[in-house]
């Protein structure tokens, strides 16, 4: 599930804005908000994470400025393994964890090195 693997671009033990997830699958996906929260939805109803509401706005109005989706860290590994599974140079997203020096090959090397992802995440662990 593409969106699953979307959750481990974002920091371990982090809330991740609702907010973040309906743009960033409007962009890629072309998904409108009530489409983006429904994914969110099933992946709560998978149990691949959670949802909190951190405020109810009282005209009744829907604002998910207040809703944040969690992940449990293993979880959140899972998704960074399933994504590592594909070729790097035909991935759809990369992330990049440099906290513990370890930069992919073609990182540090002088060659040309063409990467198809549309998304980037780097992880300084800081």
């Amino acid at each position: 599930m593409e969106c699953f693997r979307d959750l481990g671009l974002f920091p371990e033990d982090q809330r991740i804005p609702a907010a973040a997830l309906i743009d960033m699958w409007a962009e890629l996906r072309d998904d409108d908000e009530a489409t983006a929260m429904e994914r969110i939805y099933k992946l709560v109803n998978l149990n691949l994470a959670d949802i909190i509401v951190t405020r109810k706005v009282a005209s009744g109005a829907i604002d998910y400025n207040y809703h944040y989706v969690t992940q449990y860290g293993l979880l959140r590994d899972l998704a960074i393994r399933d994504t590592d599974q594909e070729a790097e140079d035909k991935r759809n997203r990369l992330i990049i964890d440099t906290s513990a020096n370890n930069l992919p090959s073609w990182w540090t090397s002088e060659n040309e090195y063409h990467i198809a992802a549309r998304i980037l995440s780097i992880s300084t662990g800081l």
